[in-house]
């Protein structure tokens, strides 16, 4: 039955007040969001690095998308009067017809489901990417997926269908861990598992078995895994943690008997969480948000060993005046110099943000070829100051001297940055010799075969450093990004079985040289 016309312009109100209502609430929402978002960049920055974690801009321009509309739409309901049911153009901005479909765009704003996924973020710690896509071709190594279809190389990664692709809400924990949110209710996920013929009522025995479910959700979980394999963080597969955020265990048997099978899916090595509606995860109290963010923020250190060895880039960054003073840059500075000055002026101390809580409270060692490279380098260029630092992380005698709150004072007086007071000086110099034999098959017990291929690509002084923190199960630390890719790449090119592991490795994001002290003319010598 129609309405009499004398009705419409209250219906016309209410839709009206309904809609600004909702478009206000996503204005206040997307600010919110954008709000954090910037505070977390902002926090982040001035702890660790100003580069923007991968990711968080897709999120950023999606919730301005959502703000600039809802402003617009809430501009045109606030703006124009409304017209009566009489008035012939339908279109015009206060029809009733106009205001219902614009209801109907606010309804269908992504900001709920941005910050619902942004909610469940916080919740966790050491975010390192958001919104991200990884391929389930594997970058290096035998591909499973082409090797069944005798297919010799995979796809480039700009040819890959969407099926060879898995998204990722969140990667967390430093990388260890992958975060994907769904935000699928009970409604939509029985209708589809009746679409799929699901076997309503069946026997419980097969409940924990993967029978070849083809719901949504199962091939997701199993495009995950693959993904998973195929995208190894420090030799390991990434922990896979589901979170559904609309179902809660408990409220329906066939939607139990799903989760069931969702964990029993053949995982090949890949630890799997799952946590609904009703999970310790969910319902537990939210952090506060500088607390949330403090934690996302902060690095994972998790994985670095209580002794870590220490290469020559790491200790000429604790030795420079670049890294230690604010200082000017000079005519005989290099380039590479110049841009590391204008870096730790810009960005603030590198040490301070990035390499001092990684050396926190642990014991640090470097090995005797490291020691006598670093003394080189320092006699050759190292200005005044630089060699005093150098004696006093490093000294040469080895024999008992100082104590670590004395060197700490020390260093503290040759720098305009805090020093840590948990730095452990000095650097314990370690004796060792690394023969051929320990990276031949002949050894396995002591590394794994791709050690016979690593080796090679070393210098003499890197393998050196870095067959000892392999052979003995400790972290070496550099800012040599590049060598630290090439030997992943390789142990994942020669892997042998899914629990072989390369050495351990943690990469200073920071190329620091020592500033030196010039050249004769420079400083006024003939």
């Amino acid at each position: 039955m129609h309405k009499h016309a004398e009705d419409e312009p209250r219906d016309i109100h209410t839709l009206l007040n309904r809609a600004r209502t909702r478009a206000e609430d996503i204005i206040r929402r997307t600010e919110r969001l954008l709000s954090e978002y910037q505070q977390f960049n902002d926090l982040r920055q001035k702890q660790r690095t100003a580069v923007v974690v991968p990711g968080q801009k897709v999120l950023v321009n999606s919730a301005k998308t959502e703000h600039a509309a809802a402003t617009r739409m809430l501009g045109e309901l606030r703006s124009r009067p409304l017209t009566s049911a009489g008035d012939d153009d339908d279109d015009a901005p206060g029809s009733l017809e106009t205001v219902e479909h614009i209801c109907e765009k606010l309804e269908c704003s992504n900001v709920y489901s941005l910050e619902t996924a942004w909610d469940v973020v916080k919740r966790c710690g050491g975010l390192e990417q958001l919104a991200s896509r990884f391929s389930l071709h594997p970058s290096v190594g035998p591909c499973p997926l082409c090797r069944s279809k005798a297919v010799k190389k995979c796809p480039p990664k700009g040819k890959q269908d969407s099926r060879s692709v898995v998204y990722v809400d969140a990667v967390v924990n430093g990388g260890a861990e992958w975060l994907r949110i769904m935000g699928i209710d009970e409604r939509r996920l029985l209708h589809e598992m009746a679409e799929m013929g699901w076997d309503w009522g069946a026997e419980d025995e097969t409940d924990d078995e993967d029978d070849g479910c083809d719901v949504s959700v199962a091939n997701v979980v199993r495009q995950l895994v693959a993904a998973a394999r195929a995208n190894r963080h420090e030799y390991r597969p990434p922990r896979l943690h589901l979170v559904f955020t609309r179902i809660a265990e408990g409220s329906n048997p066939e939607i139990d008997r799903l989760i069931r099978k969702l964990r029993a899916i053949p995982r090949q090595g890949v630890e799997l969480q799952i946590d609904c509606a009703d999970s310790q995860f969910l319902t537990a109290p939210p952090p506060l948000l500088d607390a949330a963010l403090q934690t996302l923020v902060a690095e994972d250190l998790s994985n670095i060993t209580s002794t870590v060895n220490l290469d020559c880039s790491i200790l000429v960054a604790l030795a420079s005046d670049v890294t230690h003073s604010d200082i000017d840059i000079q005519p005989w500075h290099r380039n590479d110099v110049v841009v590391q000055i204008r870096e730790e002026a810009e960005l603030g101390s590198s040490l301070v943000k990035a390499l001092y809580p990684v050396l926190r409270s642990r014991r640090l060692v470097c090995t005797a070829k490291a020691a006598q490279r670093f003394w080189e380098i320092v006699d050759t260029i190292a200005t005044e100051a630089e060699a005093a630092r150098a004696e006093i992380i490093l000294p040469r005698s080895r024999s008992p001297g100082k104590t670590t709150e004395e060197l700490v004072a020390e260093l503290q007086a040759l720098s305009a940055h805090p020093v840590d007071p948990d730095l452990r000086l000095p650097i314990g110099v370690v004796d060792h010799g690394v023969s051929e034999e320990l990276v031949s098959a002949a050894e396995p017990s002591r590394l794994p075969r791709s050690a016979e291929f690593v080796s090679p690509i070393l210098s003499e002084l890197n393998r050196d450093i870095y067959l000892y923190g392999w052979l003995q199960d400790i972290t070496t630390m550099t800012a040599n990004n590049s060598l630290a890719k090439q030997i992943r790449m390789l142990v994942e090119e020669q892997r042998t079985d899914d629990d072989e592991a390369g050495p351990k490795i943690w990469v200073f994001p920071f190329t620091r040289a020592l500033a030196t002290k010039g050249r004769p003319a420079a400083r006024g010598v003939s």
